[in-house]
């Protein structure tokens, strides 16, 4: 039947992720993560929710950073600017970048050429 013979895939989706998963938190390479995390968004649309990810480090630099009770002014250092909120940015931005592309592409397909 159709239904049988439809390819699925949430295999593919679920190694795409914990592949991303493991370069970021076991590996530390953080870009090669975001982008087969972005990846897992052209895959499957519900990948787009795991720029989620990206955000769980800065977030506990800053607890941290504030029950430690320290100054904004070392808040405000190069080092902390460059991992609360550019690197975390950057992340986002390679992980919405891939479906974002492929909306445009279907949007200019079917809304803009189909008109004609």
């Amino acid at each position: 039947s159709i239904f049988m013979s439809a390819p699925y895939t949430e295999s593919l989706f679920s190694m795409v992720t914990l592949l991303g998963i493991y370069f970021l938190y076991c590996k530390n390479k953080t870009f090669i993560s975001a982008i087969l995390i972005g990846v897992s968004g052209l895959v499957r649309s519900n990948g787009i929710l795991l720029v989620v990810i990206f955000l769980h480090q800065p977030v506990l630099t800053l607890i941290n950073f504030i029950s430690q009770k320290q100054k904004l002014s070392n808040l405000l250092k190069k080092e902390y600017i460059i991992k609360l909120l550019i690197t975390p940015l950057t992340c986002a931005f390679l992980v919405l970048l891939p479906s974002t592309l492929y909306l445009y592409y279907a949007y200019n397909i079917f809304c803009v050429l189909g008109k004609t």
